[in-house]
C-alpha cells in the first residue's frame, strides 16, 4: 500500500494484489479492527503467493479515498513499524516509497538500505557494485529532502554487502526511532 496526499490511510494496489486482514484464527476482521495481513499476488506467475502471511499487522478499512484514485484503503500498519520511517511533522514514509525513487528514477544501483536512527537523521547504505558516484549522492540528497524536508540530515555509506535479516528477508528500510 501507498499513502496519498490526503493521508487517510494506505491505498491497496488492487491491480497487483488481493489483500486480506484476518485474526489469529484466520477469520476476516471487521472494519476498523487490526488484523494479520495476507497477500495474494495477482501478477507473479513464476512464484505465485496465495494468502501469503507477510508478518505485518494492519487496520482493515475498506473505504475509497477522496483523492479519486478508486483504490481501497487500509488504515495503517501496526506490526513491523521498524520499516516505516517518520517525518518531523508526524507523517510516515512507508518502505515501498523508496522503490520507485531509487530503482526506477535514480541512477543504476545495487542493494540499498535506508536507516533512520534519529528523527532528524537518515543513513543510506549503498553497495559498491555498481560503484556509486556523485550522481547517486546528489539524487539521494534531493530525494531525502523531498520526502523528509530540509531539516533532516543525510549520511551515505558505501558497503560491500547488505545482509538479509535472520528471517531471510531483505529490509530496504529500517526505523530505529522509538515512539
Amino acid at each position: 500500500g501507498q499513502e496519498c496526499e490526503r493521508h487517510r490511510g494506505y491505498h491497496v494496489n488492487m491491480e497487483c494484489a488481493f489483500v486480506e486482514f484476518v485474526n489469529d484464527e484466520d477469520i476476516n476482521v471487521s472494519n476498523g479492527e487490526p488484523g494479520n495481513i495476507l497477500i495474494t499476488d495477482l501478477v507473479n506467475r513464476g512464484m505465485p503467493f496465495i494468502r501469503y502471511k507477510i508478518n505485518d499487522k494492519g487496520i482493515f478499512k475498506p473505504e475509497n479515498c477522496e483523492c479519486g484514485r478508486g483504490l481501497e484503503l487500509f488504515g495503517g500498519i501496526l506490526g513491523r513499524d521498524g520499516d516505516v520511517l517518520k517525518r518531523l511533522d508526524g507523517g510516515m514514509i512507508p518502505p515501498a516509497t523508496f522503490l520507485p525513487y531509487f530503482i526506477a528514477e535514480g541512477p543504476p544501483i545495487g542493494k540499498f538500505q535506508v536507516i533512520q536512527d534519529r528523527i532528524d537523521h537518515i543513513l543510506i547504505k549503498i553497495t559498491d557494485n555498481p560503484c556509486p558516484d556523485e550522481r547517486h549522492f546528489s539524487f539521494y540528497r534531493n530525494t531525502i529532502r523531498e520526502l523528509f524536508g530540509e531539516q533532516v540530515r543525510l549520511d551515505i555509506q558505501i558497503v560491500h554487502d547488505i545482509p538479509n535479516e535472520k528471517s531471510g528477508k531483505y529490509r530496504f528500510s529500517k526505523c530505529e526511532v522509538k515512539g
